[in-house]
């Protein structure tokens, strides 16, 4: 038996800090939300954020935001710099998060809720920090993928601690139980099949289709916050 803990510290290790595909995977994401989040300075939170390497695309498109980081990984988190007015704090997404305002702008789970024990539990406690008219932005696998297809068909064993496989209508099912509606949504990129080889990592390609999108992003909102017309 190994502890989720024990699971993490050890993947950890093989993190990168210049990860092209979680670059992608953000620019998509903010090209998402794009105009939808006031002008004015955010209250950025992200849960499995890693290295928090999305504050530098922030500040290259001047989005002036605080910014929290959670993660379960002490390790992972030791290696960030941190900012003025930067919190991080290490703690598991299926349980509270303690100290986070409630009035975040936008919160990032981005390839994380297919990790978790409780979609809908931890989707509830993220809307719960929700600033009025703020986002939630996350990115899960698409199962339909055609290397996550290969993946299964060949009974290939999990490396990433991935609990689930969550559809369009698992998402949508999960989203109904939490309280939230989603409001946009779009897929992330396509891996160039033998780039790795040639070039040492994949090289990628932006793509919505079923087939071809590594990742899906949802933009969700609260229901009360959906404009009815």
């Amino acid at each position: 038996m190994v502890t989720k803990e024990e699971f993490y510290k050890k993947r950890s290790q093989t993190y990168v800090i210049d990860d092209h595909e979680a670059d992608f995977r953000y620019r998509r994401a903010l090209d998402l939300v794009k105009g939808r989040l006031p002008n004015r300075s955010l209250n950025v939170a992200e849960i499995g954020c890693k290295f928090a390497a999305v504050r530098a695309i922030m500040d290259e498109r001047r989005i002036a935001h605080r910014y929290t980081g959670i993660d379960l990984d002490a390790g992972a988190l030791a290696k960030v710099t941190a900012r003025e007015n930067d919190v991080f704090v290490v703690a598991d997404a299926d349980n509270p998060i303690v100290g986070l305002e409630n009035n975040v702008d936008l919160f990032l789970a981005m390839e994380v809720i297919e990790h978790v024990e409780s979609p809908v539990r931890v989707l509830k406690t993220l809307k719960s920090h929700l600033a009025p008219g703020g986002m939630i932005l996350m990115s899960v696998p698409n199962p339909y993928f055609w290397g996550e297809i290969l993946h299964n068909l060949r009974r290939a064993p999990d490396v990433e601690g991935h609990l689930s496989s969550l559809t369009h209508i698992n998402i949508d099912a999960i989203c109904r139980f939490a309280g939230l509606k989603q409001v946009v949504r779009c897929g992330t990129f396509n891996r160039i099949p033998f780039t790795r080889r040639l070039f040492g990592r994949h090289k990628l390609l932006s793509s919505d289709t079923l087939f071809g999108a590594r990742s899906m992003i949802f933009g969700l909102v609260r229901n009360e916050d959906v404009t009815v017309k």
